[in-house]
């Protein structure tokens, strides 16, 4: 008798840690390839109106997975996905939750607009 609860306890006891190992694995198991976040905006030739006064930039999806890239006469952002679901270029403190209304680090509000 106790010979078959120690076997069942063995068991359970197996059971449980293929388990756990199971859904570790699931957990650390890396993202399939192409499994990226499409950028909010279209590549192509935009107006950014920032104080009321358009500016000519392009957006490009030449930064990598999950980034575009912003760039005009006078300046040139790397919007990266966070974790958070906001695109965000830490150099200059800029981010934008929709790819259209940008806000700076001082809270300015500009507005990217088809070209």
């Amino acid at each position: 008798m106790i010979e078959h609860v120690n076997t069942l306890a063995y068991r359970i006891a197996t059971m449980a840690g293929a388990a756990l190992v199971a859904g570790a694995a699931l957990l650390f198991t890396p993202s399939p390839a192409g499994a990226q976040t499409a950028p909010p905006t279209a590549a192509g030739n935009y107006n950014f109106v920032y104080n009321g006064r358009p500016a000519a930039v392009t957006v490009a999806h030449d930064c990598g997975p999950d980034c575009f890239s912003v760039s005009g006469r006078t300046a040139h952002w790397e919007m990266r996905l966070q974790p958070q679901g906001i695109w965000v270029d830490p150099t200059q403190g800029v981010w934008t939750g929709d790819g259209v209304a940008f806000t700076t680090q001082t809270g300015n509000q500009g507005t990217l607009i088809p070209a």
